[in-house]
């Protein structure tokens, strides 16, 4: 996947006035940039938009298709207009204001956390028996991938040749791989709407509530506990947040709410694991040597940890 081409103010106007005319004012680059997009925020006439620039149009179309199924516990952004542009694609969405929840302290995220959980309520209660297959989906909603087990697995080898040609090695990759394996048992195949990428700047949330769920284009059709192992695998990265115990938090919500969640614990941590996995290959592809180690010790930490009793 080609990281988006940075888009100039001077051209990113001229392209929205070509289509909309001279009502579109006060065009800005958004505050965080998205590797794979250029964005900004404009106003055509009296409302505000967002325009995102890049070369992948599949993104959109999943930001399209999760949109459709927004609603007060789950707010994404109506997209309004996807099509080609610079040689690539463009998106048209509302407007969605808010902070980061990256940048919120711990109270604030606790506040939040109901919230949170809600929205991901929400995203699980989607009706996806029109559709089929796991893994990304396209615009319609289908997965790409046949099986909930090709999903899991079917990136292991390419993911541990990119580790091994790095000043890493082997012996986490290949210690969190057999742990999962001895996991996978445990991960059932069913299909929910799974955002996985819930943290780097892709909620926006205001006064304990979540006001925005951006970005969908990692998103796949899977197992709903993978969102919570991405919040507890990355949470060493978010010094604030030391101290809350998302698994817990979510464990009693799930009580509270009267969901039924089979073997939690051990499919948390089968899926941090799988996080682990990954995002070795990723930071080994890009030289970032330094997260690179900070993961292969996270991941060889959770495949000796015990799994907690309690919330599974």
């Amino acid at each position: 996947m080609k990281p988006a081409r940075a888009i100039p103010v001077p051209e990113a106007l001229a392209f929205l006035r070509s289509r909309y005319g001279d009502e579109v004012t006060d065009l800005v680059p958004v505050q965080r940039q998205g590797l794979w997009s250029s964005a900004f925020r404009f106003w055509r006439a009296d409302e505000e938009l967002v325009v995102r620039f890049s070369n992948v149009r599949e993104n959109f179309e999943r930001d399209a298709f999760a949109a459709r199924h927004a609603s007060a516990a789950l707010p994404v952004p109506e997209i309004y207009e996807i099509g080609r542009a610079f040689g690539g694609h463009f998106a048209v969405s509302a407007f969605a204001g808010g902070h980061f929840i990256d940048d919120v302290d711990r109270p604030e995220l606790e506040r939040t956390l109901p919230s949170l959980l809600a929205s991901l309520d929400a995203a699980r209660a989607i009706d996806l028996s029109a559709t089929t297959g796991y893994g990304y989906w396209d615009a319609d909603g289908r997965g790409v991938d046949e099986t909930w087990e090709h999903l899991m697995l079917g990136g292991l080898s390419r993911w541990r040749v990119a580790v091994a040609a790095s000043p890493v090695g082997l012996n986490s990759f290949d210690a969190g791989t057999d742990r999962m394996m001895a996991l996978m048992p445990f991960s059932p195949p069913i299909r929910h709407l799974v955002h996985s990428d819930l943290l780097h700047h892709n909620v926006l949330v205001d006064a304990g509530q979540v006001t925005a769920v951006l970005d969908w284009g990692s998103g796949f059709i899977g197992d709903f506990v993978h969102d919570i192992a991405w919040l507890t695998f990355w949470q060493p990265w978010y010094p604030k947040w030391d101290g809350i115990d998302f698994a817990a938090a979510t464990r009693a919500h799930y009580d509270a709410t009267g969901l039924v969640v089979r073997d939690f614990a051990e499919r948390l941590r089968c899926y941090e694991l799988r996080i682990a996995l990954s995002n070795q290959e990723w930071f080994a592809d890009r030289g970032d040597i330094a997260n690179l180690r900070k993961v292969a010790a996270r991941t060889l930490a959770l495949a000796h940890a015990r799994l907690r009793a309690g919330i599974s």
